[in-house]
């Protein structure tokens, strides 16, 4: 314990692993980084007065808040909110939250505008995330929403929004297992999930339209669907006419459209 007005002199200072160890002659030593050392100037066998080690002690506290703010970005880059919750979560005070994010912002660690343009480039053209979802990302790491639009518009253009869907619909619409219509619905929420508005989701499905004809698999899997409601059905219905009606809810609740069932059925006997 330091005493008001006590002179303490410093008899050495020991470098350990990642801090220095200053022993004084009559009272408990204290351990501080580098940079606190540097800062204030210490030197073996000179007079410290109690002020002087609490100056000594709450730029160690600074400057620990500083470090831990630097290991949280050795993962990755974060926003300013993200560094002060982080920093609350380590039990740090809010006068040395916020002089580690001063710190990190002046170094140029962090910087918002920044980060949410290279948020924005690896969602959209990597990811192939639509700006809806990317916004709300960057709304909940408490990016400033100039920085999000003004990129977005710059980044996220109609053309290569269409773009990303088409690529989408194409690599989700060859999935052979499920009916066409079902498929379409489904990869059409998938996409509104992932942040693309439905005018522009409509529009690439009615771009390529064509293109998803010459995918069509419905004629090799309605039989499958088929053979599954029959089996169902066959014991339970033995009038014709009802076990036709039945199979026919049933291969629309799959997905199935009523036109691809009757051309099947032209070519079966139910």
């Amino acid at each position: 314990m330091f005493f008001r007005g006590k002179i303490m002199k410093i008899k050495n200072i020991k470098k350990l692993k990642s801090k220095y160890k200053i022993e004084f002659e009559d009272s408990e030593p204290i351990f501080i980084s580098e940079d606190t050392l540097l800062k204030n100037n210490i030197i073996k066998k000179i007079n410290i007065d109690e002020k002087k080690i609490s100056d000594i002690l709450l730029d160690e506290s600074k400057e620990q808040a500083f470090k831990s703010g630097l290991n949280y970005l050795s993962y990755g880059m974060r926003t300013e909110l993200e560094m002060i919750k982080y920093l609350r979560k380590k039990n740090i005070s809010e006068d040395n939250i916020s002089y580690s994010i001063k710190r990190l912002k002046d170094s140029g660690y962090i910087n918002d505008s920044n980060y949410s343009k290279t948020f924005i480039e690896e969602y959209f053209c990597f990811r192939k995330k639509g700006p809806n979802y990317i916004k709300m990302k960057l709304k909940n790491k408490g990016v400033f929403k100039e920085y999000v639009d003004d990129f977005i518009d710059e980044i996220c253009t109609y053309e290569k929004q269409i773009k990303n869907i088409i690529e989408q619909i194409e690599k989700n619409y060859r999935n052979k297992e499920i009916p066409n219509n079902k498929k379409i619905q489904k990869i059409k929420h998938k996409l509104y999930l992932d942040g693309y508005s439905f005018d522009k989701i409509n529009y690439a499905f009615n771009s390529i339209e064509n293109e998803l004809e010459n995918l069509n698999c419905d004629k090799y899997i309605i039989e499958k669907y088929y053979n599954k409601a029959y089996n169902k059905f066959c014991n339970k219905y033995h009038d014709k006419r009802i076990l036709k009606q039945k199979l026919v809810e049933k291969l629309l609740r799959d997905g199935f459209s009523y036109g691809e069932i009757q051309d099947y059925f032209l070519n079966i006997q139910v």
